[in-house]
């Protein structure tokens, strides 16, 4: 059991990612609340430019995992 002076354990893989992740998201946030980035929704013609691209990246996708 633990006790109270123990140092902490270490982080697992996905712990440490999940860390980098939320630490990413609060950047984002910064920049755009600081007004250095701003957010948008594509348009329906930005995405249906981008859509073959999409369509090519989720067939890969599901390559891999069969």
């Amino acid at each position: 059991m633990a006790k109270a002076d123990d140092p902490p354990a270490r982080a697992t893989t996905a712990e440490r990612a999940q860390e980098r992740r939320e630490q990413k998201l609060a950047d984002v946030q910064e920049e755009i609340d600081s007004g250095r980035m701003t957010h948008r929704q594509l348009t329906p013609e930005e995405m249906e430019e981008h859509a073959a691209r999409r369509e090519e990246l989720q067939a890969q996708r599901r390559n891999r995992k069969s």
